[in-house]
């Protein structure tokens, strides 16, 4: 008689004496105040899933024994360290055990590791582990370690007999997700569903067969009993850039500011600046240029580093990759392909690239020929929806985002600021970034959806992608950053040209509980604040602050056309948008103004207890 191990809400004493002489033993475990780990006689079921677990795989097969754990509470869910603690317990105890069923878990697994291995050890101890994924296609654990048989429900199959076998994915089994009568803890019938039942009946299936089989046989014998065997996509990893030690870079440009004034974040070192032969800065230290002592008191600790002339640069120097911003609209204006000559150069003197722009096919072969790397932010998308069957991960870590209400805001150079504030209170910072030089930062991963991008993802390619990557940056981090490009909304109605690309899906993937606003000056306080409503309607997440700085100047369209206005501070106007908004605003040119920001979202993050 096959022996299995419930871990749940117990089992009721009515339904005890339909089991009889079937119980082997009843355990409470649990953490007490004092953070200890309990052990108790006794299992009674106060909430009823557990009842309802059992009474499922006793529909399925009664010729079982059972040990009961209760180790879940309301919703259940069960704690971190209770489940693991648990599993320590079935293992140091030796608990007689064929099978060890758990259709609770939990969302984020800070002790994945040790989850794993005693989850493995039980396994090299020839118990089968079986537990259901969450029912709100969350990845849940300890269902989705690979030393376990995790089982997701589909309302497709209709029969508690019939199920889905999956390769390649996390989810290993689809089970019925239809309505099915089972026997409740006051001894009455109930119509439930979920993915905790969905794999209860597969437990059943699994104790029948080993009245057959060996346990080394079950996956074989699950994947030929099913009605269907499904083979999931794999995930496509995205292509990473090759070993960066030392750049040059071209030209010095928006984009490119953002590697000279956040040097020290880099994971490189920026040995030249270049610009074209007409521009004003050459002979000039870029660093001056940028005025990044009015940010950092670290003059004695960096070099100067003069901008260079692009057409008499030395490049036979010591850096080993050359990174070319985006150049389209300069290359334009030159006689000569500005292009070709980087191209050229780059292969004559055994240098790698690293682009901004995609590089034509033909160069890449040059390039490879040569035996040199050269790399453009690409991301491959397709059919990444359907990995892992469509779940999503839970971010474990506190998530900041950083929106804006129009390009041109300073998005990105905010987040850098935060993080650097971040990292000098001793965290450890994670960022996904959408601008392409951002795997040159450190513990940064990319997706380069901003300016002329060439990406183009459907919807839910890009939540999971945008998802995986958050969860495995919360690996190494202790609080994340994002942020989005553009405006968040639309001012009005208008062509395909003013509607935000990928921020919603970024706001669903990535799970921000607080966000920063960018705004202008000159916004519409309505705007502003039908935009601080949209970002708040997501998930629980808060805007904690505006922030803005100075321009001298803006663009102005309409019908009459383009043209630009010259701006003068106002003090008031600001007044007028924080008194309207009741939000305050943060001068993203002042040091001072972004520590006391970070002290807001540091004091939000430590009383919502993330």
């Amino acid at each position: 008689m096959t022996t299995i191990t419930i871990l749940d809400t117990g089992i009721s004493k009515l339904y005890e004496q339909t089991l009889g002489n079937r119980i082997i033993s009843k355990t409470t475990c649990y953490i007490n105040d004092d953070k200890h780990f309990i052990i108790e006689d006794g299992a009674d079921d106060e909430i009823g899933h557990g009842t309802l677990v059992c009474s499922a795989i006793n529909m399925i097969n009664k010729n079982i024994q059972y040990n009961f754990i209760k180790m879940c509470g309301e919703n259940y869910w069960a704690d971190e360290n209770t489940l693991i603690n648990t599993l320590k317990y079935i293992a140091e105890k030796n608990v007689k055990s064929d099978i060890i069923h758990i259709s609770c878990g939990i969302q984020t697994c800070e002790r994945l590791e040790e989850l794993e291995a005693v989850l493995q050890d039980l396994k090299k101890r020839g118990i089968y582990i079986v537990s259901a994924f969450s029912n709100d296609r969350i990845v849940s654990y300890p269902a989705a370690c690979s030393m376990v048989l995790g089982v997701a429900f589909d309302t497709s199959i209709v029969s508690p007999n019939n199920w889905i076998y999956v390769n390649n994915s996390i989810v290993n089994i689809f089970a019925t997700g239809n309505l099915h009568t089972l026997t409740n803890r006051f001894g009455k019938k109930e119509n439930v569903a979920g993915s905790s039942f969905a794999a209860a009946f597969i437990t059943g299936h699994i104790a029948k067969m080993l009245d057959i089989y060996g346990k080394n046989e079950i996956d074989e014998r699950l994947k030929e009993s099913a009605i269907r065997v499904y083979d999931a996509p794999s995930f496509v990893e995205q292509p990473k850039p090759f070993d960066i030690q030392k750049i040059a870079v071209f030209p010095f440009n928006k984009e490119n500011h953002a590697l000279i004034r956040n040097y020290d974040m880099l994971k490189v070192e920026v040995d030249a600046v270049l610009e074209n032969k007409f521009s004003p800065y050459i002979g000039k230290d870029a660093f001056e240029l940028l005025s990044i002592l009015d940010y950092s008191d670290e003059k004695e600790n960096r070099h100067e580093l003069i901008i260079k002339n692009i057409m008499q640069f030395d490049w036979s120097g010591t850096f080993d990759t050359f990174v070319l911003g985006h150049i389209g609209l300069l290359n334009n204006t030159m006689k000569n392909s500005l292009y070709d000559y980087i191209y050229t150069n780059c292969i004559r003197h055994g240098k790698n690239l690293f682009s901004y722009d995609p590089i034509p096919s033909n160069v890449i072969e040059d390039f490879h020929h040569a035996g040199l790397n050269c790399y453009y932010p690409n991301i491959i998308a397709h059919g990444n929806e359907n990995s892992n069957c469509g779940m999503l991960y839970e971010i474990s870590k506190p998530v900041i985002g950083v929106f804006g209400t129009s390009s041109k805001q300073g998005k990105w150079s905010l987040q850098l600021k935060m993080r650097r504030i971040f990292e000098e209170k001793g965290y450890s910072t994670g960022h996904l970034g959408t601008e392409p030089h951002g795997y040159l930062f450190k513990n940064t991963e990319t997706c380069a959806i901003g300016y002329n991008s060439y990406v183009n993802m459907m919807h839910n390619e890009a939540i999971v992608l945008f998802n995986s990557t958050m969860h495995q940056l919360s690996k190494n981090s202790d609080i994340l950053f994002f942020g989005a490009q553009s405006n968040t909304i639309q001012y009005a109605f208008g062509g395909l040209a003013t509607i935000p690309r990928y921020t919603n899906e970024m706001i669903i993937a990535c799970e921000p509980q607080a966000s920063i606003l960018c705004i202008n000056e000159w916004d519409d306080i309505d705007f502003i604040q039908r935009t601080i409503k949209y970002l708040e309607s997501f998930n629980g997440n808060k805007v904690l602050g505006l922030a803005y700085y100075f321009k001298n100047n803006r663009t102005q369209i309409n019908n009459a056309g383009i043209n630009k206005v010259a701006l003068n501070r106002d003090y008031n106007r600001i007044l007028e948008i924080e008194q309207a908004t009741q939000t305050k605003i943060y001068d993203m040119d002042c040091k001072t103004e972004i520590e006391a920001l970070c002290d807001v979202v540091e004091s939000y993050f430590s009383e919502s207890g993330e």
